[in-house]
């Protein structure tokens, strides 16, 4: 899987859904590849110490997002609060 192209499709969608990526005091999302996984990891920054509730709150919107959007979405077993996204597989009729 190119992690590249795939972190690009994730942020477009989300992008999309209105959200906005994370800067330095502002809530957003992160979105960062594994070459080596296979996957892209999503992290929301809560931008603000007491802002873990919108963190949460906006980490299962991502997860609904994406997943209704044809990613195959699951937590991260290696960071809490992060969710693991990989592209869907294309089906082959042979």
């Amino acid at each position: 899987m190119d992690v590249s192209f795939a972190a690009d499709q994730v942020r477009l969608e989300l992008r999309n859904a209105g959200f906005q990526e994370f800067e330095p005091g502002r809530r957003g999302f992160l979105v960062e590849g594994d070459p080596n996984g296979g996957w892209v990891i999503v992290i929301c920054h809560a931008g603000l110490p007491w802002a873990r509730k919108r963190r949460d709150r906006d980490l299962r919107r991502y997860r609904d997002i994406l997943a209704a959007a044809g990613f195959t979405v699951t937590d991260s077993p290696w960071v809490p609060g992060s969710l693991r996204v990989t592209l869907p597989q294309p089906d082959f009729d042979i």
